[in-house]
This record gives C-alpha cells, sequence and structure tokens, in this order.
C-alpha cells in the first residue's frame, strides 16, 4: 500500500500538485527557491503536454515490429497470457457487474485474433486490486468467453503487479508443463513484463498491441500544442520507466513478489 501513495506524489499530476504546495510553503521565506520550482514545473508541464514529447517517450519503450506470423511458427508457444489493465467498476449498462476499461478491451480483442489464429489456451491474469470485489482475471474470462467465444483456460486472480502476474502465472503454468508463452499486453507496457516474466523461466514471445509512437508520422505544428492525451502518454511512459528502473535495481535480484505495479 506505501507505493501507492509514493505514486500519487511522484508521478503526474500529483508531481505538479506537490510542487505547487512547495511553491507557497516557500514563498515568503526562500522566494528565489519558490520561483526556480514554479518555473521547473510549468516548463515540465508544458513538455508532458506535446504530443512530440509523449509519443517519443512511449516509442522509446515500444518494440520496433509487431508480432508476424513467421515468429509464432518459430517460436512454437504453448499458451497465450493476457495481462490484466484498467476496469470499469459496477458498469451499470451490464448490470452493475464491472467491465473492461479501454486498455484492457485492446488487449482482449487482440488476444482473441491470436487464439484464432493459432487455438492456443489461454491464461488471464490479473487480482482484486485493493479495492474491488472481482479479481480481473474474472472480468477477464467472461468477456473472452460470452463476448468473444474465446475459451479461457486459467484464470490467475491474486497478483496485484505486473511481477506479481509473473510469478503467479507461473505458479498456475508450471503445473501444466506450460513455460513458453505468447504474452499479449499494450506495447509501451512489454518491456518490463517481458523481463518479469523471464525472470520467473519462462520464455516469452511478445505480442504486442496498440502501438502509440512516433514511427513513420510526420511532424505537425500540432505536435507541440499542449493537450491532455499527450500528457496521458508521458505520464504512461514515466510509469514504465520508474517501475523498469525499480524492478532492476531491486526486485530483478532479489527475486521480490512485491515489486510496484
Amino acid at each position: 500500500m506505501w507505493y501507492l501513495f509514493f505514486k500519487a506524489l511522484v508521478l503526474p499530476p500529483g508531481l505538479f500538485v506537490l510542487t505547487g504546495i512547495f511553491c507557497m510553503l516557500f514563498y515568503r521565506h526562500r522566494p528565489k527557491l519558490a520561483f526556480s520550482l514554479l518555473c521547473t514545473s510549468t516548463l515540465l508541464l508544458y513538455a508532458m503536454s506535446c504530443l512530440y514529447v509523449g509519443k517519443y517517450a512511449i516509442a522509446m519503450l515500444e518494440p520496433k515490429h509487431a508480432l508476424m506470423q513467421s515468429d509464432i511458427s518459430t517460436f512454437k508457444p504453448q499458451a497465450i497470457v493476457v495481462l490484466g489493465a484498467d476496469r470499469i467498476e459496477a458498469a451499470p449498462e451490464y448490470g452493475y457487474q464491472d467491465s473492461a476499461g479501454g486498455n484492457l478491451l485492446i488487449r482482449l480483442r487482440y488476444a482473441t485474433h491470436l487464439y484464432r489464429q493459432t487455438k492456443l489456451p489461454v491464461l488471464v491474469s490479473g487480482g482484486r486490486g485493493y479495492d474491488h470485489r472481482v479479481p480481473q482475471a474474472d472480468v477477464m474470462a467472461g468477456i473472452l468467453q460470452q463476448d468473444f467465444k474465446v475459451p479461457v483456460n486459467w484464470r490467475e486472480g491474486q497478483s496485484l503487479t505486473t511481477w506479481e502476474n509473473a510469478g503467479y502465472s507461473r505458479d498456475i503454468l508450471q503445473r501444466a508443463g506450460v513455460d513458453r508463452v505468447l504474452l499479449v499486453t499494450q506495447a509501451f507496457h512489454m518491456k518490463r513484463s517481458v523481463e518479469s516474466l523471464r525472470q520467473f523461466g519462462f520464455e516469452v514471445l511478445p505480442a504486442p498491441t496498440h502501438f502509440m509512437g512516433l514511427y513513420e508520422r510526420p511532424i505537425t505544428i500540432k505536435d507541440f500544442f499542449p493537450s491532455a492525451v499527450a500528457f496521458q502518454l508521458s505520464s504512461f511512459a514515466l510509469h514504465e520507466t520508474i517501475g523498469l528502473l525499480y524492478y532492476q535495481l531491486r526486485y530483478f535480484a532479489a527475486g521480490d513478489l512485491n515489486a510496484p505495479d
């Protein structure tokens, strides 16, 4: 729980709220420091709100290409692993049952596409979180089976983080003799996810979806206008970068299952 509070402070928008509080506290006694903090915070906010910066930062995390059919034929995976993402809690249009958020729905759709290509067994991974009654794995399985007609062989419903996704999935798949998997998640989340699964002994073929980086795209003046979409991209990139560094510095070496999401 402690790291949720830490994340709320060091990641946007909490970072800018905290900076504003410091500026108010220092305004009378340390006006130069307060002014410097305000200028730095404003410039950082502008940079994170530019589409060019957001897309460039995301592109640095994403694989350079999508999965190819030849990759699957060469790798010969034994199962498809789909990692959880955002959810919509108590959606009234679905009888107040939890439903998939945008990122999760994108993952489930791509997992459906891969299942229809390969007919491989599917594992969905995601726990209750800190404030949900139903494990995310149950929400994912329900959507795959009812809406996409994809059978779900295993549900991992204990994990709270990407690292735990890997560890608890290993416990399930090891008993089934599975150690080579197709891994489905957002492209920007793939690097950290692959490293986590490999630390638990999986051989992993990345199956990234939802590429959002620059790639072959002309740069326009609109890329430097502040926007909420750009700010979200930059926040995703910052979150993933901090997560990668944290895993590498502390948890990959120790094999601890309490790493942050």
